[in-house]
């Protein structure tokens, strides 16, 4: 009797079952579509945000040479000046000792302004 009435069963709810088979993979098909879509946005987030950040660093390393030319410069413009001062000395020193000008002129080289156009090596004073 038992036998009989699970097969009642299965004819009876089989239609039903197999709607909820179906259902079940078409929800797993959702879920998957769903799962590739959610992993396509974060891929192109993720992209936006590491050219956002390659730009970022592009413009720090631009603003980082920047500060270095300033700096070069600056210690260039400063040497240069104690150069001048030293021949003034120097000036100064052959007028008192020696009655005359001695003509020397102190020369300093710098080799990484040569390298920076925006850095005049040889300034007129």
């Amino acid at each position: 009797m038992w036998k009989f009435a699970w097969k009642s069963f299965k004819t009876e709810f089989n239609d039903i079952e197999e709607n909820l088979s179906l259902v079940k993979d078409e929800i797993t098909e959702e879920i998957k579509l769903a799962s590739e879509h959610a992993a396509h946005d974060l891929r192109r987030l993720l992209e936006a945000e590491i050219e956002d950040n390659r730009i970022g660093r592009s413009k720090q390393v631009a603003e980082i040479h920047k500060m270095e030319d300033f700096r070069e410069q600056q210690a260039l413009a400063l040497h240069q000046n104690r150069a001048r001062q030293v021949q003034k000395l120097v000036k100064e020193e052959g007028k008192f000792s020696r009655g005359r000008t001695t003509g020397t002129k102190l020369t300093i080289d710098y080799p990484r302004a040569a390298e920076n156009p925006a850095i005049k090596a040889n300034p007129k004073p």
